[in-house]
């Protein structure tokens, strides 16, 4: 197995990418974490809020639009809940379609909320004991 297939079958379970219109029609995906075939031709922008709420922005993208990433989303990506980091980007072939790239990152993202909650909880317990002691 060379690097390039090493690394594509470790990536691959946590990563997809969907293809779809600009205007919001799903058209194909790679279905590498969840089965999307049940939604092909639906609108991505009625599927769920967030794309609703950038409709106008993807729409609006050409060739020379810089991705938008969108890291740590709490999501539950047709099935699979986690933290997913996306970006969205002009298919570099036909600028009228959108790639969308999910990136599960949940055992990352779970981690740091991990360690964020000792760090509180340490902070809590310090000030607590500061007004004991003042």
């Amino acid at each position: 197995m060379n690097l390039d297939e090493l690394k594509l079958s470790l990536i691959q379970p946590k990563t997809q990418v969907i293809v779809f219109g600009k205007d919001g029609p799903m058209l194909n995906s790679c279905q590498s974490m969840e089965d999307m075939s049940s939604f092909i031709n639906s609108s991505l922008y009625d599927l769920d809020p967030l794309f609703k709420s950038m409709e106008r922005l993807i729409e609006g993208m050409n060739v020379k639009s810089d991705p938008i990433f969108i890291p740590c989303v709490e999501f539950d990506f047709f099935g699979r809940k986690g933290f997913f980091d996306f970006q969205i980007s002009v298919h570099p072939d036909f600028p009228e379609l959108r790639a969308w790239l999910a990136i599960d990152n949940s055992s990352v993202y779970r981690y740091y909320q991990k360690i964020q909650q000792q760090r509180n909880e340490l902070l809590m317990e310090k000030e607590t004991r500061s007004k004991k002691a003042g």
